[in-house]
């Protein structure tokens, strides 16, 4: 409990470069309910950044001059989040879009919060409101045995799901290509969210205090 209310400031800085994307964007994960694949999703192009953050056309690692994002790869990297923020004040993150609108769906930023509460890096999902809450979240690695963590709390910009990156986890991370992230949402479908791992472990490396 202690460990939840503490992280969940950090949470809203790492959620809220997305929290404008997602705002007033009902029916996201609306697939002609067939769940399953979902061939309409792709990660975002941008990492999932509003318009005024975007940093495309920049060499790879090049930051940004206003809103100081370096790109790798898949993966944007954000610093300067102050004091209150992750440990040193650096975040990493990814959004998937749909393909017909490229409304954000889902964001997944990753940090190291303050090491009075816990060791490793964090993963905080956020994700569409109106999912399924009792099942939790899945997330396989390039298919493999999937792993499940909760939903902490929803917001008006979407839900919460945070998940401590242990060593196993985050080997596997860095050495895999392609992760699914599954939801289920009120029809009883899940539907897969795709995650890109292409450039996970430089900029992991990039946030590392």
């Amino acid at each position: 409990m202690r460990y939840l209310k503490r992280c969940i400031g950090l949470a809203l800085i790492l959620v809220v470069g997305a929290a404008q994307a997602q705002s007033g964007s009902g029916g996201l994960l609306d697939n002609g309910g067939r769940g399953g694949e979902s061939d309409f999703l792709k990660p975002a192009e941008n990492g999932g950044q509003t318009a005024q953050q975007t940093t495309q056309g920049q060499p790879q690692g090049q930051q940004g001059d206003s809103e100081n994002v370096e790109r790798f790869e898949d993966w944007g990297v954000r610093c300067g989040l102050g004091d209150n923020g992750p440990r040193n004040g650096c975040e990493m993150f990814q959004g998937v879009t749909r393909s017909d609108n490229d409304k954000l769906v889902m964001r997944v930023a990753v940090a190291y919060p303050p090491q009075e509460q816990v060791d490793g890096p964090v993963a905080v999902f956020q994700l569409p409101l109106g999912i399924h809450l009792p099942p939790g979240v899945q997330m396989s690695i390039d298919g493999g045995e999937p792993i499940r963590f909760p939903v902490q709390i929803c917001f008006q910009a979407g839900c919460r799901a945070d998940l401590p990156l242990k060593d196993e986890l985050l080997a596997k991370l860095k050495g895999g290509t392609k992760a699914q992230v599954s939801i289920r949402v009120p029809n009883g479908k899940t539907v897969n969210l795709p995650l890109s791992l292409m450039g996970f472990t430089a900029a992991l490396d990039r946030i590392s205090p």
